[in-house]
């Protein structure tokens, strides 16, 4: 729901910020309150594992050497198998004008680097403007491929959850953790309070189809 230049808003701009076709701000503050009043709680989706490429970090990133947003994403170091497809099938390096970047849906979400502690700070602050709003959790999206490195991954999700339970204590975490191997998915019950059930879902679709 963050401002996005796309239909589906999955390269966010500003973290912020309302979507414009959704309505403002202060609409959002008034759904959250209505939403209280009526015991309902809001889970929101938050795209953490890349930003757009029209996102000012990015925009300053590409175009500035020195630029304090450089380390948020991740730059071809030379040695990358840059011909090699992502496990979705993707070719997630991308060249603009003089450098490559790592985008693994597609050129216009270059993935965020978490690697870097100011980029996870960062991310806590926004996570932070959301909870103090009034959100009641987060659906993560793409959560699966925050690092190449599973182990980087975990070592983030499970660092956000006790940010996140550091603020609200009863906030709700559920994750995009979409894989073939159910023992993989399972593993990211230690950082989250749950995660989609792709795979049931394939499975009563199969049942459906005898």
């Amino acid at each position: 729901i963050n401002e996005s230049p796309s239909y589906h808003g999955y390269d966010v701009v500003d973290y912020r910020s309302i979507e414009k076709d959704f309505g403002t701000m202060e609409d959002f503050k008034a759904f959250l309150a209505e939403a209280k009043k009526n015991d309902i709680k809001i889970i929101m989706d938050l795209v953490l594992n890349h930003s757009s490429s029209q996102n000012p970090w990015f925009i300053d990133a590409l175009n500035n050497e020195n630029s304090p947003y450089k380390d948020y994403y991740v730059w071809d170091d030379g040695f990358e198998d840059k011909t090699k497809a992502s496990d979705m099938g993707t070719k997630p390096w991308h060249t603009k004008g003089d450098k490559t970047y790592y985008g693994i849906f597609w050129n216009g979400m270059p993935d965020l680097n978490y690697r870097n502690p100011k980029l996870r700070n960062e991310v806590k602050d926004i996570t932070k403007f959301w909870l103090d709003l009034g959100v009641d959790g987060f659906r993560l999206d793409a959560s699966k491929y925050i690092d190449l490195n599973s182990e980087v991954t975990q070592l983030w999700w499970h660092d956000f959850n006790s940010y996140v339970k550091s603020i609200n204590k009863d906030a709700f975490i559920v994750g995009e953790n979409w894989d073939t191997s159910v023992n993989y998915v399972a593993k990211f019950i230690k950082s989250m309070d749950s995660s989609f059930n792709f795979n049931l879902r394939d499975v009563i679709l199969d049942a459906a189809r005898g």
